[in-house]
């Protein structure tokens, strides 16, 4: 609370039960939306953000591997995603 500056939230689909790991369905929206992960810089002025026109895109089986190893690297490269916002 009380913190204003540069932040980014980055969201994507997980399991329900713990340990939650990357599920194989994609989310999927106009702003911020890349390969089923959605990344968006939250405004200094307000310090809030949302999410218009989200939605869940189901994923065949065939590409589930395929789809969470590339959820698990762009969710949990932070690094990266800051670096490309210039942070």
């Amino acid at each position: 609370m009380g913190y204003t500056g540069r932040a980014v939230v980055v969201v994507s689909c997980v399991t329900a039960d713990p340990p939650h790991r990357p599920h194989p369905h994609s989310l999927v929206g106009k702003e911020g939306c890349k390969k089923g992960v959605c990344t968006l810089e939250i405004p200094s002025d307000t310090m809030a953000i949302s999410f218009n026109s989200l939605g869940i895109q189901v994923r065949a089986k065939i590409k589930k591997k395929t789809i969470r190893k590339i959820q698990i690297s762009l969710t949990f490269n932070k690094w990266a995603i800051l670096e490309k916002l210039n942070f």
